[in-house]
C-alpha cells in the first residue's frame, strides 16, 4: 500500500498546483481507495484542494494547525477525505498560502488497492 508523506514549504501567497507531480503514484494503476490527511505547520492560512481524475473532491479547504511540533498529518485525527479512484485517474493535490505569511503544509496520502 503506497504511502506518500510530504512537507511542503510555502512562501507568502504561494500556490503549488500539484505537490505529488512526478511521483510514481500520481496516476492510479489499479482500482484503489485514496486517503488524504493534512495539517499546516506554521502560522498563516493554508488551503488544500484534491482532485482525483475528473472529480474535484476538496476545494480550498483551510488546514488546521498541527497539534505537536513536527508531528505532521496523522490518521484519523487529520483525515480530510477517503475516495475511490479508477485505473488511470490522476491525483492532484494543490496547496496555497493565502494570508501573506510563509508556512508549511504536511500532507499524507495513502493509496490502497481494492
Amino acid at each position: 500500500m503506497p504511502t506518500i508523506k510530504r512537507r511542503t514549504a510555502l512562501l507568502a501567497s504561494q500556490v503549488i498546483e500539484n505537490i505529488i507531480a512526478g511521483s510514481p503514484y500520481e496516476f492510479v494503476g489499479v482500482p484503489s481507495k485514496i486517503t488524504v490527511a493534512a495539517v499546516k505547520a506554521a502560522a498563516g492560512v493554508v488551503e488544500l484542494s484534491v482532485q482525483v481524475g475528473p472529480e474535484l473532491l476538496l476545494d480550498r479547504a483551510p488546514l488546521n494547525a498541527e497539534p505537536t511540533v513536527n508531528a505532521g498529518a496523522m490518521l484519523p485525527d487529520n483525515l480530510l477525505l477517503e475516495e475511490f479512484a479508477a485505473p488511470g485517474d490522476r491525483i492532484t493535490i494543490s496547496v496555497r498560502e493565502t494570508s501573506g505569511a510563509a508556512s508549511f503544509a504536511d500532507v499524507f496520502l495513502r493509496i490502497e488497492p481494492v
